[in-house]
Formats: structure tokens, sequence, C-alpha cells
């Protein structure tokens, strides 16, 4: 159980972006990381391969919080919470509050897209999955994965541009 942990251990920072991209709340998000890394300690087909581990892990975090978002629609509609911002810790106050701002509005431009857009931009550009990770994780054919993170990007650049201008 201990060479498990010390193989899931570096993965769980992903796990968590990846489930606040999909559930933006921290707290449900957190639950779902748990939910899958309790399963994963008690499996007999995990894999071993740190590629294929990633790979794997994420995709039972997806599933969890999708299962999730499911069980809340049916329960009360289509509300949810915003997740807790976290401060940045950069030292120079300038450049800090910059670069907190940038995040700010990257994070509400996130927001903006649909799940399956936010999905897909997560798992790329912040968790650094490959194209072959990503067709694992939502199961998608790897053309289909380039042209909706293609679009992804585009819809993440519009909104942008429009929070930038200002408007809502």
């Amino acid at each position: 159980m201990s060479e498990r942990l010390a193989l899931l251990k570096p993965l769980i920072a992903d796990a968590m972006t990846h489930a606040m991209a999909i559930q933006q709340c921290e707290q449900r998000a957190a639950d779902s990381v748990q939910q899958v890394l309790e399963r994963a300690l008690t499996v007999t087909d995990m894999p071993t391969d740190k590629h294929q581990l990633k790979a794997w892990l994420l995709r039972a975090v997806h599933n969890a919080a999708i299962d999730v978002i499911r069980r809340q629609r049916k329960e009360q509609g289509l509300g949810g919470e915003d997740y807790e911002q976290q401060a940045p810790t950069m030292i120079e106050p300038e450049h800090q509050f910059e670069t907190w701002q940038t995040q700010q509005m990257v994070r509400m431009a996130l927001q903006k897209l649909p799940i399956e857009q936010r999905e897909i931009i997560v798992l790329r550009e912040i968790n650094g999955c490959s194209y072959a990770d990503i067709t694992q994780i939502m199961q998608l054919e790897q053309g289909t994965v380039m042209s909706r993170l293609h679009r992804a990007r585009l819809a993440l650049k519009q909104v942008l541009e429009t929070l930038q201008r200002g408007e809502k």
C-alpha cells in the first residue's frame, strides 16, 4: 500500500487541478480526488508505469467529478459554487500583483467556458497531458482531441479578449 501511495502522491496536484476544472468547487474537487485515491489504493489493476498511471488516475478523477455534477444537477439544478482563489506567492509586490491579475483573468475566462472546453484546456495546458493521455482520459479519438482543443483555445482567447475590454 505504501508503494501505491508513493506512486500516487506526485500526481495528486494534477488530479486536484483536473477536478477543479470540472467542478469549480474546491471542496467537491477534493472530495472527488480523495474518493479516487481511496479506490486506487484498493484496486488490483492499477497501472505501475508512471505515464499510464497519470492517465488512469486523471480518467478516474474525470469520471468521479462528472458523477458528482450529474448528481448535483439532478438534486439542485444547474447552480454551482465558485471555488476559492489562492493568493500568489511571488516576492516582488508589483510582479506578484500582475501575476495574480493574469491568473484571475484566466480563471474567470476558464469558468465561462463549457465544461468540455475547460477540461481539455486544463488537461493539456495546466496538467501537461499529451494528446495520447487526453484521448485515454476523455475517451476520444486523437483527431477529436486536437479539434476540440483548438476550438477551446479559440473560445478561451475570445473570452479573455472580452474580459480585457471590460465586458461581461
